[in-house]
């Protein structure tokens, strides 16, 4: 008897197990966010711009500074096509999950060719599910550095 209890616990311990592993949740949220910004500096390397837009929603939104709205993943694909090849460092510093939309923020640089820091700053997304994944819907950045004195 003790054999056959001693059995049946066994099966019921992997098939919980098993259960546990099949029903599994997506990974969290800030891998995920790593994952695509991994893509978006990727595609700025290899200065592949439909890579880059790809990390967006269709009805995506950029709020650059000192510069217009873009809106849509055709106009980002656009503004990195005229930027060309630029390496960015990115770095989520925090990123929060609600459903169906996220928001993280982190810090970003971007280097010369050198290896010397061009630009640094911080960044805020908010993030959508979509069916082809999770994609940035809004993305608002700052530098760190001075702006630039107003033209007389």
């Amino acid at each position: 008897m003790t054999n056959r209890f001693g059995t049946l616990a066994a099966a019921a311990l992997a098939a919980l197990t098993f259960t546990g592993s099949a029903l599994a949740k997506d990974p969290p949220i800030k891998q995920v966010i790593d994952a695509g910004h991994q893509r978006f500096v990727q595609g700025f390397k290899q200065g592949d711009a439909k890579m880059v837009a790809s990390v967006y929603a269709e009805g995506a939104a950029l709020l650059p500074p000192n510069d217009h709205r873009l809106e849509g993943r055709a106009a980002i694909e656009q503004d990195a096509a005229k930027m060309g090849k630029v390496n960015f460092e990115i770095t989520t510093t925090e990123a929060k999950q609600l459903e169906g939309t996220a928001w993280a923020s982190g810090v970003y640089k971007i280097l010369a060719a050198d290896g010397k820091i061009v630009d640094m700053g911080k960044w805020m997304e908010v993030w959508t599910q979509t069916n082809g994944g999770w994609k940035i819907w809004r993305d608002i950045w700052n530098s760190d550095n001075p702006a630039a004195p107003p033209k007389s």
